[in-house]
């Protein structure tokens, strides 16, 4: 938000919002929206979940995040017998 109070978006982000706003008012389904932004359809279920609860920002990098919680990337722990 700038200091006029108004929000300022990318033609991408613009974009997002407009077809997650479809998906929301069932003119599109998720999985084609899921398509059209290069997104697995989780995302797009995550993202309308906080669209409808009014926590979504369209600026958010929505590029994903490595799960480091996966056993094989944590370090293995040694226990002396």
């Amino acid at each position: 938000m700038d200091d006029s109070g108004y929000l300022t978006m990318s033609r991408k982000e613009l974009n997002r919002l407009e077809i997650l706003n479809r998906v929301l008012e069932r003119r599109l389904t998720q999985t084609k929206a899921a398509e059209q932004l290069g997104l697995s359809l989780r995302q797009v279920e995550r993202l309308c979940g906080k669209l409808r609860l009014e926590e979504y920002d369209p600026r958010l990098d929505l590029t994903p995040r490595p799960n480091l919680s996966i056993p094989a990337l944590r370090p293995l722990l040694v226990v002396q017998l």
